[in-house]
Order: structure tokens, then sequence, then C-alpha cells
């Protein structure tokens, strides 16, 4: 794929990158440096087939890897708020958030984000388009980033 359509593709859908590392790490310069990591190694990388796939994953390894740092990090005080516990409580937003999608949106993004399916695996999968279920999916994490930032913005 050209670098072209790889930085169109990347500008298209930052919104759905930067929610899905805001959902990890509820940080937004640390959603940022995830989501400028996941760019800069799909914008490198020599051969990408899918590259909403190929971003998710590589945001998901940068996340996790800014949440390994800040788990080495000594804490300044008794003050300081569990980490440990405020991510475990981010991750269990963003999963009932999940399940409130409608089942069928819900087991799409599963089996994408989650499980890592390709568009065509998930085609053979579920009998739909590659069209019908680029729909579904950017439907579901519209509606999910719609949430996480309601849940954001309420606190």
């Amino acid at each position: 794929m050209k670098s072209r359509e790889k930085r169109r593709q990347l500008e298209e859908h930052y919104l759905d990158f930067f929610a899905f590392a805001m959902a990890m790490l509820r940080d937004v310069d640390d959603a940022k440096d995830a989501v400028q990591d996941a760019m800069v190694k799909v914008l490198t990388a020599r051969r990408v087939d899918d590259v909403r796939k190929y971003t998710n994953q590589a945001v998901r390894s940068a996340a996790m890897e800014i949440l390994r740092r800040r788990s080495h990090l000594i804490p300044l005080g008794d003050n300081m708020p569990d980490k440990e516990s405020e991510h475990e409580a981010r991750l269990r937003m963003v999963a009932q958030l999940r399940d409130e999608l409608p089942e069928a949106l819900r087991a799409l993004v599963e089996l994408y984000d989650e499980e890592g399916y390709s568009i065509p695996e998930l085609a053979v999968l579920t009998g739909l388009s590659h069209a019908t279920l680029w729909r579904r999916i950017d439907k579901a994490h519209e509606i999910l980033k719609k949430k996480i930032e309601e849940e954001i913005y309420e606190k």
C-alpha cells in the first residue's frame, strides 16, 4: 500500500484510534503518544495490508508499553492514587460500555478489536459483505467513543 493511502486512512480514522487509546490509558497526553507511535510504525512499515487492523494492534501495543512504564513508577507518597486499581476500573468501565452495545455490534467489536479477526475473516464467519462489516464496526466505534467521552467528561 502506498504511503499516501496509508496517511489518508490514518487521518480518516484518527479519532477511532485516539478513543481506543483513551479507553486504555485515560490520559490525553499518553493516548496521543500511543497513537503517534502507532502511526509512525504504520507509516514506516514496509507492508501493511489492513491499515486499521495494523494500527489498532500498534495502538494496543504502544498503550500496553505505556501502562508497563507506569507500573514501574515509584509512588511519591501515601496520597498517590493506586494506578493498578485505576487501570482496572477503566478496563471495567470500557467493558461495561462495550457490553451496552447492541448484541450484533458488540460481537463484531469483540472479534475485530480484541480477537484480531480481519474483515475478510469476519465476512466468512458472518456472511456479511466487507462494506457492511466496516459500516457496523465504524458505527460501534462511534457509539463507544461517545459513551467514553460522556464518561470522561462527567467525572
